[in-house]
C-alpha cells in the first residue's frame, strides 16, 4: 500500500460508533485512532510522544512518513447523525501523550449535528520542546495533520 492506509469503505451500519471505556496504552511513539460516525473516549488513552486521533467521520486515511510525523485526513463526511448521540467526536475521559499529538476532528454534512466536537475530559500533550505537545480540535471541512 506504499505506506498509505486508506479506509475508504464506510460501514453499512448507519449508527456505527466506537467508544473506549477502558485503558489504552500506546507505548512510546504509538498511534491510537478512534474513528466512526460517532467516536468517543470515556476511558484513558496514554503514550509517550504518541499520537491520538478521535474522529467523527465515515472514511479516513493515515500516512506514515517514516520521520515520526503522521498525517491523518477524514474522507467522506457523516451524512446522518447516528442514533442516540449529540456530537460526532467526544472526549470525556483522559488522554495523556506527553510530547505527542492529539487531534479531535469531524467531517459532517452541514446541519447533521448542533455540536460537532465535545471535550469535557482531560487532555495532556505537554512537550519538552517548542515543536512538541500539539493539540488540535477541528470541526471544519479541511484536513489538518497532527
Amino acid at each position: 500500500m506504499g505506506g498509505r492506509y486508506q479506509f475508504d469503505r464506510p460501514s453499512p451500519n448507519l449508527d456505527a460508533k466506537v467508544v473506549n471505556r477502558g485503558h489504552i496504552s500506546l507505548g512510546e511513539r504509538g498511534l491510537g485512532a478512534l474513528v466512526a460516525p460517532h467516536a468517543r473516549n470515556d476511558g484513558v488513552i496514554e503514550g509517550k510522544a504518541s499520537a491520538v486521533v478521535i474522529a467523527g467521520a465515515e472514511t479516513f486515511a493515515v500516512d506514515f512518513y517514516g520521520d515520526g510525523l503522521i498525517h491523518f485526513e477524514t474522507g467522506s463526511p457523516v451524512t446522518r447523525k447516528p442514533a442516540g448521540v449529540e456530537t460526532l467526536a467526544e472526549n470525556s475521559g483522559e488522554i495523556r501523550v506527553d510530547g505527542g499529538q492529539m487531534l479531535i476532528i469531524t467531517a459532517a454534512t452541514e446541519g447533521i449535528v448542533d455540536q460537532a466536537i465535545k471535550v469535557d475530559g482531560k487532555i495532556h500533550a505537554r512537550g519538552a520542546s517548542a515543536a512538541g505537545g500539539e493539540i488540535v480540535l477541528d470541526g471544519g471541512n479541511h484536513a489538518p495533520s497532527p
